[in-house]
C-alpha cells in the first residue's frame, strides 16, 4: 500500500468537502464527508473532486508541524469530521453547558426596545448596525480552545453594547485562531 502524506488546505463551504494538499508532490485531494477520497483539480476559483482514489492508497493526515493526526483510506473510512461539523459539535456543547440564549430569542430581546426608542429604520439595522463592541481589552474573554485537522480554534465571549438602548450582551462564538475568522455562533449571554 502506498502512503500519501497530506495536510489540511481548506474546507469548501456548503459542499461537504475538505481539501488537503500532498506535502511531497503539491497535488490536492478531497475528503467528501460521506463519500471518501478523491483527486482534486483546482480550476478557476473552485475545487472539483474528480477521480475516486484507489482503495490501496493510505492517506496520512498531518498537522501543520508534520505530526500524524490519523490515517485513512477508501478501503477503511473512519469517522472523519469536517471543520464545520466539529465547530457545530463544540457550539452545541457550549450552548448546553453555558445555557446560552438562542439567536431567535436574542433578536426578540433586542428588538423589544425598537418601538420605545421610536426607531423606524430596518430591523437588521437595529440588530447589527446600531451595535458596537466594547474596548478590545474588555470585550473578549477566551472560554476554551481546541484543535482539529491541525487548525487551532478559540471560543470567545465578545461583549457588545447597543448604541441606542444601551443593552449589553456577550456573543459566544468559535473563531479560527490564525485570523480570527468566525466559524460558528454558539449563542448569547444577555445582561
Amino acid at each position: 500500500m502506498d502512503t500519501i502524506k497530506i495536510k489540511f488546505h481548506h474546507e469548501e463551504s456548503g459542499k461537504c468537502t475538505t481539501i488537503f494538499k500532498d506535502v511531497d508532490s503539491n497535488k490536492y485531494y478531497s475528503r467528501l464527508d460521506k463519500g471518501g477520497w478523491y483527486t482534486v483539480y483546482p480550476s478557476k476559483g473552485y475545487w472539483e473532486s474528480c477521480d475516486r482514489v484507489s482503495n490501496d492508497i493510505v492517506f496520512e493526515i498531518l498537522d501543520f508541524n508534520g505530526n500524524t493526526l490519523f490515517t485513512e483510506s477508501n478501503a477503511n473510512l473512519g469517522a472523519f469530521i469536517s471543520l464545520s461539523d466539529k465547530a457545530k459539535q463544540v457550539a452545541n456543547v457550549c450552548k448546553e453547558g453555558l445555557e446560552l440564549t438562542a439567536d431567535d430569542d436574542w433578536r426578540k430581546w433586542l428588538k423589544a426596545d425598537m418601538e420605545a426608542f421610536n426607531y423606524t429604520s430596518y430591523v437588521d439595522n437595529w440588530l447589527f448596525y446600531e451595535v458596537s463592541t466594547l474596548l478590545r481589552a474588555e470585550r473578549e474573554c477566551p472560554l476554551m480552545g481546541y484543535s482539529h485537522l491541525g487548525v487551532d480554534f478559540v471560543v470567545l465571549a465578545v461583549n457588545y453594547e447597543h448604541k441606542i438602548c444601551k443593552k449589553r450582551w456577550y456573543q459566544i462564538a468559535i473563531y479560527e485562531k490564525k485570523d480570527y475568522k468566525c466559524v460558528a455562533i454558539c449563542g448569547y449571554m444577555l445582561k
